[in-house]
């Protein structure tokens, strides 16, 4: 019973970041006014913390109804889906420069480095020091520039 237990949360974790995916790629965020609203902000503040009753003033909505309304027209939950938001910012950020693991973490939007991880991992399958290791070569990123003292 365990076993079964296991492999369908090992399942739900690894779908995770596909289903988001999906949901992404559908046209809910263009086709629905409160959602195109949301997706603008988020985009604009990746970094800014967002609960779920300013997500619904920005939809414009009451908190009851805006969680069902999401729900229903993405397929997964507004934290998930504002997680998974935060999680791909950080590897752009990964991507793009040399920053190390907490500075990213920071600039993501998340106040502490263990909850960025724990959510990095749900969201990505693996701990964001072992992503950079794996996808982010030192020749793809972008040096900083350094001042040269006067």
């Amino acid at each position: 019973m365990r076993a079964k237990h296991s492999r369908r949360k090992a399942a739900a974790k690894t779908t995770l970041a596909s289903e988001i995916q999906r949901t992404i790629i559908m046209e809910s965020f263009d086709y629905y006014p409160a959602l195109s609203r949301l997706y603008s902000h988020v985009k604009d503040k990746p970094n800014a913390s967002l609960s779920l009753e300013d997500a619904a003033s920005i939809a414009g909505m009451e908190r009851t109804h805006f969680c069902k309304f999401f729900r229903s027209k993405t397929g997964v939950t507004f934290k998930h889906w504002f997680d998974y938001m935060r999680i791909q910012f950080a590897i752009s950020l990964f991507q793009r420069s040399d920053e190390s693991v907490t500075e990213v973490a920071s600039k993501s939007g998340f106040d502490e480095l263990a909850t960025f991880e724990r959510t990095f991992r749900r969201v990505r399958g693996m701990n964001p020091k072992k992503f950079k290791e794996q996808h982010c070569r030192p020749e793809m990123i972008t040096p900083k520039v350094r001042e040269k003292p006067l």
